[in-house]
């Protein structure tokens, strides 16, 4: 009976509200820090989690200008590829000693890698297609090492939250930190999960399984609790959320 009103406009209008109501029950496309509970997790996180943190994506620095508040001395590494933003990263993050801004993308290897980037929307920049046609659209080579290369040659002993928020390129960069990973120095890694993996193929499933096989336990993000996930198929969505995966030893934080 439903079905057979497909398009019609009081019965459109009930969908797109079912619809709309469903984004804000599950947090879905919510990337105010502030309120979607990302804020909150970090800053449990960081008061129970020792090692510094990486911010790869970093942009011009609105994350790591966060999270600054709760870093108490330690190091935050903010990773951006592109030059032009690069530029205001540095700019935004002046005078915070604890702050690196580094000018480099992290990927699976090493290499010179061609991104395209967006002057009006700074924040889509990915070596995969963008998600918005945006007019103007340039590709800039910028320069890409692996994770663990930059950890090894940064005395960087533990990280207690590695950042990833690189439009689709999440899991090449988790490839570049197997070492790190192998020998148990990361507790958190918080990463999203949207739009931008319909180009690169890959699946909530696939991040799921991945961090699996290494001791970690994925968790959505709300506005006042870390959720488990229990992994559903036919739930699987592009719209967009974030996520923290914390490791076997530290999964009890996620109630707190």
């Amino acid at each position: 009976m439903i079905a057979s009103r497909h398009g019609g406009f009081l019965a459109s209008r009930i969908a797109r509200l079912c619809e709309q109501y469903l984004n804000a029950y599950n947090n879905i496309a919510n990337w105010d820090i502030a309120t979607n509970g990302e804020l909150r997790a970090l800053r449990t996180l960081l008061a129970q989690l020792g090692g510094d943190v990486i911010d790869v994506g970093a942009n011009e620095g609105q994350w790591a200008r966060e999270v600054i508040p709760f870093l108490n001395g330690r190091r935050i590494f903010s990773f951006e590829p592109i030059p032009a933003i690069f530029a205001q990263l540095q700019r935004n993050l002046a005078g915070l000693p604890q702050a690196i801004p580094v000018n480099l993308g992290l990927g699976s290897r090493a290499q010179e890698l061609e991104f395209n980037f967006s002057p009006a929307v700074s924040t889509i920049s990915s070596a995969y297609p963008l998600i918005y046609d945006e007019p103007g659209g340039e590709t800039v080579k910028c320069r890409v090492v692996t994770g663990d290369e930059f950890v090894e040659g940064n005395d960087i002993e533990r990280i207690s939250v590695l950042k990833i928020d690189v439009e689709g390129m999440e899991a090449d960069c988790l490839a570049g930190f197997e070492r790190t990973f192998a020998r148990g120095a990361v507790a958190a890694v918080q990463f999203e999960h949207g739009p931008s993996h319909v180009h690169s193929g890959h699946t909530l499933k696939h991040f799921i399984d991945w961090f699996g096989q290494r001791d970690f336990r994925v968790f959505a993000v709300f506005p006042n609790a870390l959720r488990p996930v229990e992994y559903d198929l036919h739930r699987e969505t592009y719209a967009g959320q974030n996520f923290f995966a914390l490791h076997g030893d530290h999964g009890g934080l996620a109630g707190l």
